[in-house]
């Protein structure tokens, strides 16, 4: 309401042609650190999730709709 950057989009999905879907973002507050040291000449850690996905070959060997994925297996050490 004032102006001020809350948070930077990642990521829409969306069905092709569409201007409406669902949005994702992440809070400035998680952002600034990672902005900072990409501009201090740091690298970025790749992203992770702590798991592994197998996507619709796999679903349908279970006879489940090829949409979405099936989580296969956690990292333990993962977030």
């Amino acid at each position: 309401s004032k102006g001020k950057l809350i948070g930077l989009n990642t990521a829409v999905v969306q069905k092709a042609g569409a201007f409406a879907g669902i949005g994702f973002a992440i809070p400035l507050s998680v952002a600034a650190p990672v902005v900072d040291r990409l501009a201090s000449g740091a690298t970025a850690m790749p992203a992770s999730l702590g798991a592994t996905f197998d996507g619709a070959k796999t679903l349908g060997a279970f006879g489940l709709p090829p949409e979405g994925a099936l989580v296969s297996s956690v990292d333990a050490t993962g977030p």
